[in-house]
């Protein structure tokens, strides 16, 4: 059944509990947009829906294109797009699916954790430092691993896996500030901050790569510096060019020399820890009615 005129879709997926994740921020968002008088739905991706019907269709939850619906989502979201407005811009999307985005963000000299990338037939070389192993192409911490320097066997073995499934490997240094201090994470709708967390260490040494993680351990309210800020605001106007953005996120570390710098970029359909702030899921909600045609 179509909907009604003007209904926005927030777009997440019913599979999400195969891999134990949950999203508790978005019927939160639904209901403030009802009080919006704004009609919206929970529409999971890949039902037989008519996207034509809706006004909005707004990426909050299809974490499941990870669980091996990659190609599917992508079918999805070319046809969707051509109903009706999809933000994040799916050209965003695309873009940042595959984390060698942050060799753009390096050239336009915004900071960035020291990462190599490993592509298919290529053989790994390893920092005389802790460092991170994980595929180019992956969402909620999978097939990554944290390895200490005297690891190369099980590294090695760690990249030899990933081109197996044919998936290029990136090898980032550990930095240990995310043990003392925690990796921050800076939020913005339709550009502008609106708030921050930090959250604790995900990956821990030892730890196969196999492993199923909880998702962003431990959040809690944070203040960013105008260091952080800044930083976080260089990363987006770089991707901007790609296409309008909704929400983002933009997670980073203190670097060995305690300078922020960019871990990766969450422009798909991000976690956004709306609970983790007053007035977050209000802000949300103005965000997207400020979107709709």
């Amino acid at each position: 059944m179509p909907a009604r005129p003007g209904t926005v879709a927030l777009v997440t997926s019913e599979r999400l509990s195969e891999r134990g994740w949950n999203d508790t921020d978005t019927p939160l968002v639904r209901t403030a947009l009802e009080q919006r008088g704004i009609h919206a739905q929970l529409v999971p991706w890949h039902e037989d829906v008519d996207w034509s019907s809706y006004a909005l269709a707004v990426l909050r939850s299809p974490w499941d294109m990870f669980l091996g619906h990659l190609n599917e989502f992508f079918d999805w979201l070319e046809q969707a797009e051509k109903q009706t407005l999809v933000l994040n811009a799916p050209s965003v999307v695309r873009r940042v699916l595959d984390k060698h985005y942050l060799q753009d963000l390096a050239a336009a000299k915004v900071p960035v954790i020291p990462t190599a990338f490993v592509e298919l037939g290529q053989s790994p070389k390893f920092p005389d430092v802790e460092f991170v192993v994980k595929p180019v192409i992956s969402g909620g911490a999978s097939n990554s691993a944290r390895y200490r320097p005297d690891d190369v066997v099980a590294a090695t073995t760690h990249v030899k896996y990933l081109h197996e499934q044919g998936v290029a490997a990136m090898v980032q240094l550990y930095m240990s500030s995310i043990d003392s201090e925690g990796e921050r994470a800076l939020m913005f709708f339709n550009d502008v901050y609106d708030h921050a967390i930090v959250k604790q260490a995900i990956l821990a040494p030892g730890e196969s790569f196999e492993v199923v993680r909880k998702l962003h351990p431990g959040p809690r309210a944070y203040e960013p510096t105008k260091a952080e800020q800044s930083v976080a605001r260089a990363a987006l106007e770089v991707m901007s060019n790609e296409g309008e953005l909704l929400s983002g996120r933009v997670d980073m570390v203190a670097d060995s020399n305690n300078n922020p710098a960019i871990m990766e970029l969450e422009l798909i359909a991000p976690t956004l820890f709306l609970t983790h702030d007053d007035g977050a899921v209000e802000r949300f909600a103005d965000a997207i009615c400020r979107r709709l045609p």
